[in-house]
């Protein structure tokens, strides 16, 4: 990987290896996972942000995502996690792209729905710690 001339190429090695060592936890790797973090709430988490969203009820939306943003949902933001691990999982690479799809959709939303002063509060509380500041939620006025 050190010898890699592209990240691509370096993320594809990654890959490799996290497939080819138990000790890593990306991949298919499942048990090891599960030590260090809890991938069934993790899914149960996504499934639900994804019905939230579908319904289009923007309020539901806030509150579901701030209940996970402002806390360590799943564990995910355990530090032995990251200190162990090249790639990202799967579960945890469709959680975050699912919450980013959620926070665009927030932030575009009408104000006819909801005021942006709302808004505002909103990505102040979840942009000030937890996870919401770890995936760069920036609160306004940072």
């Amino acid at each position: 990987m050190g010898a890699s001339v592209s990240y691509p190429e370096w993320r594809a090695l990654a890959r490799q290896l996290d497939h080819l060592d138990d000790n890593r936890l990306g991949g298919r790797c499942f048990i090891q996972e599960g030590k260090l973090y809890d991938r069934k709430l993790l899914l149960q988490k996504l499934s639900h942000l994804k019905s939230v969203r579908a319904g289009g009820n923007i309020r539901e939306m806030m509150f579901s995502l701030r209940a996970d943003l402002v806390r360590n949902v799943a564990n995910i933001s355990k530090s032995q996690f990251h200190e162990h691990s090249y790639t990202v999982p799967s579960a945890i690479r469709e959680w975050t792209q699912e919450v980013k799809t959620q926070l665009s959709t927030l932030a575009d939303w009408p104000e006819a729905g909801i005021s942006n002063e709302e808004k505002l509060t909103f990505f102040r509380l979840v942009g000030e710690g937890g996870i919401g500041e770890e995936i760069g939620v920036a609160a306004p006025g940072r």
